[in-house]
């Protein structure tokens, strides 16, 4: 009897152990499932701004850039990029065109004065040819057969004189037109380049396409862009945000992808407003993992949270925002680590 009460005594001593160990298990099972990470206001309707694209030119520099985090209105002045070799270009394009225009009009007055030229010169050898075959046709039976046949070939003579001058105006005229249409092609794709190059001045400096917030965006360090970089064209400068439709854009490590899904609660803290917490949700995951940043190699994947209740006068796009995601295994639990 001795004996089998001291056993029954250790195996109700060993239960209690395993029930405290499992307590414990359960309890770090439980902190693993809130998963803690970072991100920022976003706008869930928002306009990249990039360079422009311009023929010939794949770099710009930046020469303004509107205040950051300041609400700028559509049509006001938001970006505006170096164009003192475009200004240089166009001041050569419309001195070329001044030059094509100068010679169209030089053309026109000549080919006008050598077709004045020929217009009498045709009148002169009509007239010569009136007289000569009026001589011609008197001299018929009256003069001697030579003399005749003299006025017969002076007659002919001046009617030859007709016909060249008839082709050489003819020729002159289509000869003329043909320089012309050359010169006129010059002078409007001359015109062209003109106004094509304005286009190109003009799209370096950009106004807001709407109305909104306008956030820096950074480079691939990590660093916001400013005035006096340059930037390739394929490059985002600019976000421009709407302050009313705001979302957290997350990144999540990919240790953790695997238990979080869409619809899962998440608690916001902003590091503007430290003591509130704001309640959201996941509303999408990225659809492929990819590298962090070339000077952070964790592997990560995007996420986008929603905000139950914007508060327009503290939230920001670009505010910095600390979330913890509450996973089906924690709400579950109802032991949440704040």
């Amino acid at each position: 009897m001795k004996t089998a009460a001291i056993l029954l005594w250790m195996l109700v001593i060993y239960g209690c152990s395993d029930k405290e160990q499992l307590g414990e298990a359960n309890h770090v099972f439980i902190a693993n499932d809130i998963i803690r990470t970072s991100g920022e206001i976003a706008s869930s309707e928002s306009i990249i701004i990039s360079p422009p694209h311009i023929k010939g030119m794949w770099q710009h520099k930046i020469v303004y850039m509107a205040p950051e985090g300041v609400q700028i209105k559509e049509g006001e002045r938001l970006i505006e990029f170096e164009s003192s070799s475009l200004e240089q270009k166009l001041h050569e394009r419309q001195n070329a065109l001044l030059t094509a225009k100068r010679k169209f009009e030089s053309k026109i007055i000549e080919n006008d004065a050598k077709h004045e030229a020929l217009i009498l010169l045709l009148a002169e050898a009509l007239m010569n040819h009136e007289k000569a075959e009026l001589k011609w046709r008197q001299s018929r039976g009256l003069e001697s057969k030579i003399e005749t046949k003299k006025l017969a070939l002076l007659n002919q003579i001046t009617a030859d004189d007709i016909i060249k001058y008839k082709r050489t105006i003819n020729k002159n005229i289509e000869t003329g037109q043909a320089i012309l249409a050359r010169l006129s092609n010059d002078v409007l794709r001359l015109q062209n380049e003109v106004k094509q190059h304005q286009a190109f001045i003009q799209k370096m400096k950009v106004t807001s396409p709407r109305s909104g917030v306008v956030i820096y965006k950074t480079n691939q360090m990590h660093v916001k862009y400013s005035i006096g970089d340059n930037v390739w064209i394929v490059e985002k400068i600019i976000e421009l945000t709407s302050p009313v439709n705001l979302i957290i854009k997350a990144e999540i490590l990919e240790a953790d992808a695997g238990r979080v899904a869409v619809g899962q609660e998440v608690d916001i803290v902003l590091d503007a407003a430290p003591d509130r917490i704001f309640k959201g949700q996941i509303i999408s995951l990225g659809s492929v993992f990819r590298r962090k940043s070339r000077g952070q190699p964790n592997i990560i994947i995007d996420a986008k949270v929603s905000i139950d209740l914007i508060d327009q006068v503290i939230m920001r796009p670009g505010m910095a925002a600390r979330l913890q995601i509450v996973t089906k295994s924690a709400k579950k639990s109802g032991d949440y680590l704040t």
